[in-house]
């Protein structure tokens, strides 16, 4: 659960304890699916996996997908993430503590990278980016190598059509919303329809104790860009010297508590509480040299240390110039 700060504007309102940060229903591979119903159900998630299965709706050899009726619903609700009952994804466990994730072993890439802060900002956003992109590419590459090894032909697999942007996975499109009809379910599933269970066990098994060596020979040069992306990612965290001439960055304010003013930058989900000074002196970052505007401040008073530089950029409350970048 992502805690907001004390009475926050309603603009970056805290997420729902009866929701957090769950208003999403993950993309599941086939091989997840099929460690969630092989594994113990400790978390109690097991049975909103079988769930979905049952309603057929986006559930493909790949795995299973989003629903239509709730894709449309996301994209419709974006503004109340967080806080849309409505949009609670199936496999929340309520507590008495508020929730939990019943799935959280298997979780997909999205689910076990996303965060609403950042200890870096956006600097630390963009590492768990990378490796969320690295992941899925493992995860989707060896579904795809499990449907080769349990027989789903390539003309089988030319029936499944993929889904672009945050409606991501596959489906049985048959021309009209909701589940396909029992016709493209058998033309897809071939032997394993109404097998459908016992296919995602078989896709787990087929994976369970893959080494890294294994997964680099299957996947391929397919893992080299999303690797070398991490690697960057992690680099750019390494401390740098603080740019010659920051200038603002495209901030929101809100008023906040005991007079001080919540600022975000890369992040409404990531704001800082600052001074009504602090926040007012981000305006004198405007592209002069840093030694200048470190003047301007001392001329009102104000001292602000290279920590609280560096956080503001991390933030994004601050930018290198365009023409020292």
């Amino acid at each position: 659960m992502c805690d907001g700060p004390t009475s926050p504007p309603r603009a970056v309102a805290a997420f729902s304890p009866s929701v957090t940060c769950c208003t999403y229903i993950p993309t599941l591979s086939n091989i997840a699916v099929g460690r969630i119903l092989l594994g113990d159900d400790s978390l109690g998630g097991r049975s909103s996996v079988v769930a979905r299965i049952g309603r057929h709706d986006a559930v493909t050899p790949v795995g299973l997908g989003w629903p239509h009726a709730q894709g449309e619903l996301y994209k419709d609700s974006q503004a109340h993430f967080g806080r849309h009952e409505g949009l609670r994804c199936p496999h929340f466990v309520t507590t008495e503590q508020g929730g939990r994730c019943g799935i959280w072993r298997d979780r997909n890439a999205t689910c076990a990278t996303w965060f609403c802060k950042h200890d870096r900002g956006e600097a630390g956003r963009r590492v768990w980016m990378a490796i969320r992109d690295l992941l899925g590419t493992v995860d989707g590459q060896l579904a795809w190598h499990a449907l080769d090894a349990l027989g789903i032909s390539e003309e089988r697999r030319e029936r499944l059509v993929p889904r672009a942007g945050l409606l991501r996975g596959y489906d049985l499109v048959d021309g009209h919303r909701g589940p396909p009809k029992i016709a493209d379910r058998k033309a897809v599933w071939g032997r394993w329809y109404g097998r459908e269970t016992a296919f995602y066990e078989a896709c787990a098994q087929l994976v369970d104790g893959y080494s890294w060596d294994d997964i680099r020979r299957i996947v391929g040069r397919t893992l080299d860009a999303p690797l070398a992306a991490v690697t960057e990612a992690i680099r750019a965290l390494r401390p740098r010297p603080l740019p010659t001439a920051p200038v603002q960055g495209k901030l929101t304010r809100h008023e906040h508590t005991d007079g001080k003013t919540l600022v975000s930058g890369y992040s409404t989900y990531d704001s800082l509480v600052l001074s009504t000074e602090q926040s007012d002196a981000l305006n004198l970052f405007d592209g002069a040299p840093l030694p200048l505007v470190r003047h301007r401040l001392q001329e009102i008073g104000l001292t602000i240390d290279d920590a609280t530089l560096q956080q503001w950029l991390d933030a994004e409350l601050l930018l290198p110039s365009k023409d020292t970048r």
